[in-house]
């Protein structure tokens, strides 16, 4: 069998699967080389390749599985890309342009591309969460600033009530995380409120 042309990828020759089945139909002309489709489904698909002598045994396997995902080469044309690769495991399988590798040229390529998109969505869909992240942000302060701070009948009221019960006004204001009263919203202290006037209620029914 005559040397096969080979494709140096990071350092290591891989022979190209076309040139594996040149040298398969010069070698045996009368096999035969089928591709059996296992399953297919949810962008997944799985081939068997067999290859049969004249009598219709099979002399050698391969199996492959590409999703349609996996890269953008495979959003067209995965199908093809799996019958490929399948083909060139079985005639690795069979003992051909193994010297160097089992694996074919096609096969490393494909992987280290769909390894190359993987890392390219991965990072378009990092860049996306933090947009949306972002502009979730933007959102929650721009209707913060929307909610109306404590009016100063509000403040006053508050006051009034503190001093009443008792109450220092810097444990409240410590407890609401705010270094004055006007920076309280109105909802806020429409219920500070609310809750000193129950207390001195209670306080006035004792």
């Amino acid at each position: 069998m005559a040397n096969l042309k080979t494709v140096d990828i990071k350092g290591k020759d891989y022979v190209m699967v076309h040139e594996r089945i040149r040298a398969f139909r010069e070698a045996y002309p009368n096999y035969g080389l089928l591709s059996e489709i296992l399953s297919i489904g949810d962008g997944v698909v799985t081939m068997k390749a067999i290859i049969a002598d004249e009598a219709g045994r099979i002399i050698a396997t391969g199996h492959a599985q590409e999703k349609e995902q996996s890269s953008y080469i495979n959003k067209t044309s995965y199908v093809e890309n799996c019958e490929t690769s399948a083909f060139g495991r079985a005639l690795g399988a069979l003992g051909i342009g193994i010297d160097t590798s089992f694996a074919t040229a096609d096969e490393v390529a494909n992987a280290i591309k769909q390894q190359e998109d993987m890392k390219v969505q991965s990072k378009a869909k990092k860049a996306a969460a933090e947009k949306k992240a972002d502009e979730a942000n933007a959102g929650f302060q721009d209707a913060m600033e929307a909610v109306p701070n404590a009016t100063q009948k509000q403040t006053k009221r508050i006051e009034e009530l503190l001093f009443e019960i008792g109450k220092p006004l810097e444990a409240l204001l410590k407890k609401q995380k705010v270094r004055t009263l006007g920076e309280l919203t109105e909802v806020s202290a429409a219920a500070i409120i609310k809750s000193l006037e129950n207390l001195v209620k209670k306080d006035g029914a004792a």
